[in-house]
């Protein structure tokens, strides 16, 4: 995640208080058919890896299934895009138009068919999120792999650091892994904002399965310009 270095990783997270992405509101208010059937794609593909990660599958019916998605790959590349800022106007502070990108995220867009996806809600100072991982994200035997825990952490500890109002990056994040978390098991996690101190801003957050905490961890972000969120012009 981090080379231990208080420096800019990978964008992250929600840009600022403000947003409706970042509050989590708005995000389902609207929704077109259009929306709608990307979810429903994006549901059924995700149950699609559970079941090819786990399942001894039938060489004919394994054949089918890749006629099928090739099918679709092909029906769907003609609408592609390099990058999903491409021709969008990227992400801005207090901006609606966030939500087009929120909503294709890798881990909490729910038309994104790697994303598990995390929901995540404000409630007063501190984000709230639940999430399931199936089969499709075990590592040992019945448990999520660490890295998707990580993912989430990242998410959870972004949105509470943007409650400073700035465009961010994740600089460096510790976890503290606890017991082992089961896959296809409700998850909850829960964020916020310790303090800012110049571009530094700092976040804490923790997973739990039922009122046990199943891991912890802490990040430090750090305040970006504009132009880590916008497609090049």
């Amino acid at each position: 995640m981090s080379d231990g270095q208080d420096r800019p990783g990978r964008p992250t997270g929600p840009s600022t208080l403000s947003s409706t992405a970042a509050t989590g509101e708005g995000l389902d208010e609207g929704v077109t058919d259009g929306l709608s059937e990307a979810r429903r794609a994006a549901a059924a593909l995700r149950a699609l890896a559970g079941h090819l990660a786990t399942g001894d599958i039938p060489t004919e019916d394994l054949r089918a299934i890749a006629d099928a998605a090739q099918r679709m790959e092909r029906l769907a590349r003609p609408h592609a895009r390099a990058s999903r800022y491409d021709g969008r106007a990227g992400l801005r502070i207090g901006s609606a138009d966030n939500a087009v990108l929120w909503e294709r995220h890798p881990i909490f867009g729910r038309s994104h068919p790697f994303a598990p996806p995390l929901i995540v809600e404000r409630r007063g100072e501190m984000f709230h999120g639940e999430a399931t991982l199936g089969p499709a994200y075990e590592g040992s035997r019945n448990n999520v792999h660490g890295g998707y825990i990580a993912a989430l952490f990242d998410v959870m500890l972004g949105h509470a650091a943007s409650l400073a109002g700035k465009l961010i990056a994740t600089g460096t994040m510790t976890i503290r892994y606890k017991t082992p978390v089961t896959i296809s098991t409700p998850l909850r996690a829960e964020s916020e904002l310790l303090d800012v101190e110049g571009r530094k801003i700092r976040a804490t957050a923790r997973l739990l399965i039922g009122e046990s905490v199943s891991a912890e961890a802490d990040g430090v972000f750090i305040s970006v310009g504009s132009e880590w969120y916008t497609s090049p012009k």
